[in-house]
């Protein structure tokens, strides 16, 4: 990939394409204490909306568990991207922990939940058929994204900022790397093929 500034402009973020879209939870590190569900009160007469666990662990392709992967739930007919930094306040985030487990509590029915799960060195991964229970998330390599960022004169340009912004299972996944000094850059854990079937 050649991405080429003219001279003068401030190194904007450069968008590589994305990916095409497909169409109330709380989590933690397992093992940690759990966080509260997030849940409004029920008023009079009415019941208390029913939870969803989800529980498994998170291994690479040889079975080794992954720790510290994140695990992000939201709502599958959630109306725009969720952030999978836990920065939205439609999904929650919850983190494997030893072993690579992985719990999360959410309100709802899990036939009703979609998620996505990444970690470093991998490509992010969609979980299409969400169910309670035990499940296993198998996490494949990433691929990744090099070329060089230079002005119109063809000058390397060093301190770039280039972005990949996609939108896996309604998910906004983004990798960021600076140019070196030659003007390369390297950005890292984009999703794989098998995570775009």
């Amino acid at each position: 990939v050649l991405l080429a500034l003219r001279p003068g402009r401030p190194p904007d973020p450069v968008h590589a394409a994305g990916l095409g879209a497909r169409p109330g939870v709380a989590g933690a590190v397992a093992g940690a204490p759990r966080a509260p569900v997030a849940t409004p009160e029920p008023g009079r007469g009415e019941r208390a909306p029913r939870l969803a666990r989800l529980r498994g662990h998170v291994v690479d392709p040889e079975e080794r568990p992954v720790v510290g992967a994140r695990i992000v739930a939201f709502r599958a007919d959630v109306q725009e991207a969720v952030a999978t930094d836990g920065t939205s306040r439609s999904a929650v985030l919850a983190r494997s922990g030893a072993e690579g487990r992985y719990e999360l509590e959410v309100a709802g029915a899990a036939t009703d939940l979609a998620l996505v799960v990444e970690a470093a060195g991998f490509s992010p991964v969609p979980v299409v058929d969400v169910r309670e229970g035990e499940r296993t998330v198998r996490l494949d390599r990433g691929r990744t994204l090099t070329g060089r960022v230079m002005d119109t004169t063809g000058r390397p340009i060093a301190g770039a900022r280039v972005r990949w912004l996609g939108i896996l299972n309604s998910a906004r996944v983004e990798r960021e790397a600076r140019s070196r000094e030659d003007g390369s850059f390297r950005v890292e854990d984009l999703p794989s093929s098998q995570a775009l079937v």
